[in-house]
């Protein structure tokens, strides 16, 4: 193996020239680590490039440009790019173009995922930070961590996440042609082959900055969610339901017996008439706190978009 406190960071830029230095050099003044900062540009035209280019010269970080993806996309181009596999590393993380890090992040994150060889993701709550730089008030975080809450519920910030190499390494085993978000895709990989998922729910690592220039954002009142019922049953439309035939059609090999039936049951839930499909999502395996969590999962089986 690699030396233990060696961590590549992946970020992935658009446009994000106003926050974007302070975002880097939190990342490379982590404590008791050796960053590696790996940046994919996802096609700026402002000053990103600049900045970036800054950086690179220094020799504290490496960049590349490519065609604009979107984020979900841009991030797993650089977990199958060259640039990574050229560096070697115990430990991968995330991270936005706009967010603050905590300077033990890392090493916080390390201390808990360097117990197992087996495939494994930390994740960990966050602190809701204005475009100031100003406290706000947190939404409710949670992060599932069980394989049968993922199916109801998944929940994992992307900017929070460290994972290990064993986890790196099934990751690359296959591109989905399907992508909802890449930190909701590895989340249900790292849980569907058996991996485990630790929460660090006393912990707020990241100060994640909310404004109007999000990508994706903690934000939603009322008028936010009703685009987003909206948006989920018209344009994501049986996007869970797609992410797993994704899963099942890469890793069927190496998913464990009990993972497995339940990804068939997903994948052929369809078939089944209205009474069934209730009994199947009302089950105990199925139940997660707190409840409001299940909601969306048991509409979306009910109605045919999940």
């Amino acid at each position: 193996m690699f030396d233990n406190q060696d961590v590549i960071v992946m970020m992935s830029t658009y446009n994000g020239e106003k926050y974007l230095k302070e975002q880097v050099n939190s990342i490379l003044n982590q404590k008791e680590v050796s960053v590696h900062l790996i940046v994919r540009d996802d096609g700026s035209t402002d000053n990103t490039l600049k900045i970036l280019n800054e950086y690179q010269k220094e020799g504290k970080l490496e960049y590349y440009k490519g065609r604009n993806l979107g984020p979900a996309k841009s991030f797993l181009d650089i977990i199958n790019s060259k640039s990574l596999s050229e560096i070697q590393a115990n430990y991968f993380a995330f991270s936005d173009q706009d967010d603050i890090w905590k300077s033990d992040k890392l090493i916080r994150a390390i201390n808990i995922i360097s117990t197992s060889d087996e495939p494994y993701l930390y994740c960990a709550d966050f602190q809701r930070i204005d475009q100031d730089g100003r406290y706000l008030k947190n939404n409710f975080h949670f992060t599932t961590s069980t394989f049968n809450q993922s199916v109801v519920c998944s929940y994992c910030t992307g900017c929070t996440m460290v994972f290990n190499y064993s986890l790196l390494e099934k990751i690359r085993i296959g591109k989905p042609d399907y992508l909802l978000m890449h930190d909701d895709w590895i989340h249900k990989v790292c849980l569907a082959i058996g991996g485990k998922v630790f929460f660090d729910r006393e912990y707020r690592a990241v100060l994640y900055r909310q404004h109007e220039g999000n990508v994706v954002g903690s934000r939603a009142g009322l008028t936010q969610k009703i685009k987003n019922l909206y948006k989920r049953s018209h344009d994501q439309k049986d996007c869970m339901y797609k992410e797993y035939a994704e899963i099942m059609e890469i890793y069927k090999q190496i998913i464990p017996k009990p993972q497995l039936d339940v990804i068939n049951q997903i994948l052929e839930y369809k078939k089944k008439n209205v009474v069934s499909r209730l009994k199947w999502c009302l089950q105990k395996k199925f139940r997660i706190h707190p409840i409001k969590l299940a909601k969306e999962f048991v509409l979306g089986i009910l109605f045919k978009f999940y």
